[in-house]
């Protein structure tokens, strides 16, 4: 079978701990080739390769060892739980000494490519319509979500991480983040369902945040201890309060999100002129509200955006307290960059970082949401 990389050797499967340097570990990093002429594209490939190894310190894949390195020294607990999982996937581990993330990639894949082909032909008794190994496969890094947590907690060391599974609900990546402690944000039934009977986590750690929800699959919910349901409108309490009385609700909030490249708010959010007869009306109905969330849309370049809901959320938190609920959990949304953004037509990037987001929310998280889960 293919095999999976493993992250640096800080938790390697070996027991010996080799140089930092060597890990798996891709990011986006320029390779500056650009106006260079080259014969062929064998000599771009090495000159990529040689430039690639020469600025590997200083590097966007360096700083993220980095990050790597400072969360197991934080969380020592976490690293036994990681190993388990590269163990149990076949996790191989290959040398990273290259700052291009398409440079070390290309390395990997071409020794992989190399041990496929020298696995010999098809046997002679082997039906070769049926033969496994004629079949496309893919590589999975397990190390990049290790790198994604670990950045995550570097910069948002309050927040604790909740995984989209509709963004990847692959076995390995879910047995990774359950590793490192993440909670999951499930939209159906069959998401929850997959987390529970898996074991990646108890219903403690999982919001139900589709705010459409079936009410067969709410139900559902109420009866494995899921607590944390988002809600929009007044349908949705209505649901709540019937199948789900033991519901923690969380209300989304609409944002800003014209900025962004993937937008939610035209579907998905109450509008701030709405949020008190919502709160008004869980309280009528006995539905407890504990919260509010919102997303502001992936790609999103406009900072404000994420100033603009944080304020917006504060505001609703205190409408909530007025009315007498408990308000503790802050949602802060999905859509964070997971790359480094590519430059626009300007020569300027087209979205911020993750860095830069955090810099501008961090000081505002602490000042209005202290004493809140988020």
């Amino acid at each position: 079978p293919p095999a999976r990389l493993s992250p640096t050797p800080f938790f390697t499967l070996a027991d010996t701990v080799t140089p930092a340097r060597e890990c798996a570990v891709p990011s986006t990093c320029s390779s500056q080739t650009k106006g260079n002429v080259f014969s062929s594209p064998y000599a771009k490939a090495e000159h990529q390769q040689s430039h690639s190894e020469s600025t590997f310190e200083g590097s966007v894949a360096d700083r993220e060892l980095g990050y790597v390195h400072e969360f197991f020294e934080q969380n020592p607990d976490l690293l036994e739980p990681v190993q388990n999982v590269l163990r149990k996937y076949g996790g191989s581990n290959y040398p990273r000494v290259e700052a291009d993330t398409a440079v070390f990639c290309r390395r990997v894949i071409k020794d992989l490519r190399a041990a496929a082909m020298s696995a010999g032909d098809v046997g002679e008794q082997q039906d070769i319509f049926e033969d496994k190994e004629l079949e496309a496969f893919y590589v999975v890094d397990l190390a990049r979500p290790i790198v994604q947590f670990a950045k995550f907690k570097k910069f948002l060391p309050q927040v604790h991480p909740f995984y989209a599974m509709k963004c990847n609900p692959s076995e390995e990546l879910l047995a990774m983040l359950s590793a490192l402690g993440a909670g999951f944000d499930c939209a159906s039934k069959k998401e929850f369902a997959t987390i529970l009977k898996g074991g990646y986590a108890g219903a403690d750690q999982i919001i139900f945040a589709n705010p459409q929800k079936i009410p067969g699959e709410l139900r559902v919910a109420e009866a494995v201890g899921i607590r944390w349901v988002t809600f929009d409108c007044l349908k949705e309490v209505e649901k709540m309060a019937n199948c789900a009385p033991s519901c923690q609700a969380v209300l989304r909030i609409g944002t800003d999100d014209s900025a962004a490249v993937c937008k939610f708010s035209a579907k998905f959010g109450a509008e701030m002129s709405e949020t008190y007869q919502l709160l008004e009306t869980c309280k009528k109905n006995g539905v407890t509200v504990v919260g509010v969330s919102f997303h502001v849309g992936s790609g999103n370049s406009d900072p404000q955006a994420y100033i603009n809901a944080i304020r917006n959320a504060r505001i609703v938190f205190d409408q909530g307290i007025s009315l007498g609920f408990e308000m503790k959990l802050l949602d802060i949304g999905g859509g964070w960059p997971g790359s480094e953004p590519k430059n626009g037509p300007d020569g300027k990037p087209a979205y911020l970082n993750f860095e830069e987001i955090c810099h501008h929310i961090q000081p505002l998280l602490e000042e209005l949401f202290a004493s809140a889960t988020i």
